[in-house]
């Protein structure tokens, strides 16, 4: 016996209904299903941007640190250069001096012209040439230690004026030079911790070697003894080589020396030879040197003084 299996469609039913079945039809469930697993798929996808911004962020710090070391790093290593360009200038050629020179008075002047920088600059004939390799060897340990053998080397005039950056430079330079047996003469301090007359009167001195007690002397006795006169003058050209000659070190802060020069001319006269002595690679506190310093402009200007005003003038960097 055969079994037959019939199929009914919607319309097979012949109750009145259509039942047009349309596939692009889905149920509400169905689609809130589809839906949820749409979502469930992007999720991942979106805590993987969230991944990605944070990797690139840790990236952007890490080359920002490294940029920031590279920085660091070539700041510390231009520091050192000019540390060491400012130890070592006393060895440098006087061309090499005029043109380091040069680039600092263009630095600190930046509003002057072209002719006004030039009255500034230096020559190469300003300065001694010197080449001295016991002091080359100890550029990192250069001290006081080394002045004496120095000076007996290279300071062949009679009187030198020392510039030194501060005070207490000041004073240790004149610890060391302060030895007449060994130099020909002694020192004297002109800064700021002296009144400024004082340091002028005692300039005064060492340049004319005039004695106001002996000239007052001199007057009240000229009309009573000419005779007696005329040995307290000549008293007063024996003080005039004692105190002239006596004197060899005018150990002066750029600053001082600047005061003395705009209130007496005394420095500028006679025709001897004058050393001009910078204390060029002794650094402070930060670093700088007297040429580098807020006073480096005042020095330059005092020694352009020296050098239109006075004769036979030398500079040597120490």
């Amino acid at each position: 016996m055969n079994s037959h299996h019939n199929t009914y469609t919607g319309d097979d039913l012949n109750d009145g209904l259509e039942y047009d079945f349309d596939g692009d039809i889905v149920s509400e469930q169905d689609e809130q299903t589809a839906t949820a697993s749409h979502l469930d798929n992007k999720r991942p996808n979106e805590g993987s941007d969230d991944e990605d911004e944070e990797e690139k962020s840790q990236l952007s710090k890490r080359k920002k640190k490294k940029q920031s070391s590279k920085l660091h790093e070539k700041k510390l290593e231009k520091l050192k250069f000019d540390i060491n360009q400012r130890r070592s200038l006393f060895n440098k050629t006087p061309q090499e001096i005029v043109d380091y020179l040069a680039t600092l008075i263009r630095g600190k002047n930046p509003n002057l012209s072209a002719i006004e920088l030039d009255e500034l600059y230096f020559k190469k004939s300003d300065f001694l040439n010197i080449s001295w390799d016991k002091q080359a060897d100890n550029i990192e340990l250069h001290d006081l230690t080394l002045l004496p053998d120095f000076v007996v080397q290279y300071l062949k005039a009679p009187k030198v004026i020392v510039f030194a950056l501060s005070n207490v430079r000041v004073a240790d330079i004149y610890r060391t030079l302060n030895n007449p047996n060994k130099f020909g003469g002694k020192a004297i301090k002109l800064f700021s911790k002296n009144k400024l007359k004082q340091d002028l009167d005692m300039l005064t001195k060492i340049s004319s070697g005039l004695n106001n007690t002996t000239i007052d002397s001199a007057k009240k006795n000229n009309t009573t003894n000419k005779k007696n006169n005329n040995k307290l003058l000549q008293k007063n050209k024996e003080q005039k080589n004692i105190i002239g000659n006596n004197i060899r070190f005018l150990i002066a802060t750029p600053n001082r020396m600047q005061k003395i020069i705009e209130n007496t001319n005394c420095l500028f006269e006679g025709k001897d030879k004058l050393d001009i002595l910078i204390d060029s690679s002794y650094l402070d506190s930060k670093t700088n040197s007297i040429f580098t310093s807020d006073d480096g402009m005042v020095l330059c200007k005092v020694l352009k003084e020296f050098l239109n005003k006075k004769s036979s003038v030398r500079i040597v960097l120490f």
